[in-house]
């Protein structure tokens, strides 16, 4: 056992000593310049064990950026959560507050993508957007982007319209196009399951989707022409057991299917309008 621990020991002496060797062979410049190069070239992996070494050994010098591109490489192999735990380091060891605002536009970026609209909108509130205008209108796209993932759809308007107040046909597109967006909404979850109701397959229909729409109706109505005839051939028991459960569960089934097809036509239209308007605020 003792022997083991020795053992252990040696391997865990013998690779500190290479890696103290390895980086003092490469100097810290270097050594960040391949990292900065290998986060660049989407070596994200590469690239963090380099940053993580520069910070081990060099942890005065480049904390606060070595920390920054730890959560720019983590961002990039879609490691949010971490991510985000790096740039709030990266805040931390800005005690100079020379990268704050690089930071928190980062750590932004990572809350957005991971949807965790909440902790974004509070980010937004920390960020100077006195600055300078570019900071500023960064801030604002971005928080026209949480409001419209939210459905709140007049406050991203706000937002957008501010961002090209300088551009009368950027602002007149995005009015047309927000216009277009508020249409979607016609589309009513409960007035195409009101519809299935009474009609099977009718709230399909009412959702855009005519095949599914007709399916439902041949196949509710084919189970209870079967059901009907098999009550007059038997009797009403055999009906409702035999040919009960499959139309209950068919009928049902469309009615919340219609439900779901509206919902689904809803958010595919509204992520169609959202493409159009990221176009319109490039161009």
């Amino acid at each position: 056992m003792k022997f083991m621990m020795k053992q252990k020991s040696w391997w865990l002496l013998t690779f500190s000593i290479f890696a103290i060797l390895k980086l003092h062979g490469q100097s810290a410049s270097e050594c960040w310049h391949t990292a900065l190069q290998n986060e660049k070239d989407g070596q994200y992996n590469v690239a963090l064990q380099k940053f993580a070494r520069i910070n081990y050994f060099k942890p005065d010098t480049l904390q606060t950026l070595v920390y920054l591109h730890i959560g720019n490489c983590e961002t990039g192999l879609g490691e949010y959560y971490k991510a985000i735990n790096s740039y709030d380091d990266a805040l931390l060891a800005d005690i100079h507050n020379e990268h704050q605002t690089e930071i928190q536009i980062q750590k932004l970026k990572a809350e957005i993508l991971v949807h965790n609209m909440r902790l974004a909108l509070l980010t937004i509130k920390e960020i100077d957007t006195l600055k300078s205008v570019n900071v500023r209108d960064e801030v604002l796209f971005y928080e026209g982007a949480i409001h419209f993932y939210k459905e709140e759809y007049p406050d991203a308007e706000k937002d957008w319209l501010r961002l090209v107040s300088q551009d009368s046909s950027k602002q007149q597109r995005i009015k047309v196009l927000f216009r277009q967006n508020k249409k979607i909404n016609r589309l009513k979850p409960g007035i195409a399951i009101a519809l299935s109701i009474v009609l099977p397959g009718a709230g399909q229909i009412y959702a855009g989707d005519i095949k599914e729409g007709i399916n439902s109706l041949l196949l509710t109505g084919g189970l209870f022409v079967l059901g009907y005839n098999t009550g007059m051939v038997y009797n009403v028991f055999n009906a409702i057991v035999a040919v009960g459960p499959w139309f209950l569960r068919y009928y049902q089934g469309g009615i919340l299917r219609a439900g779901d097809i509206v919902k689904a036509k809803r958010a595919q239209r509204h992520k169609a309008i959202y493409s159009k308007i990221l176009e319109a605020l490039k161009k």
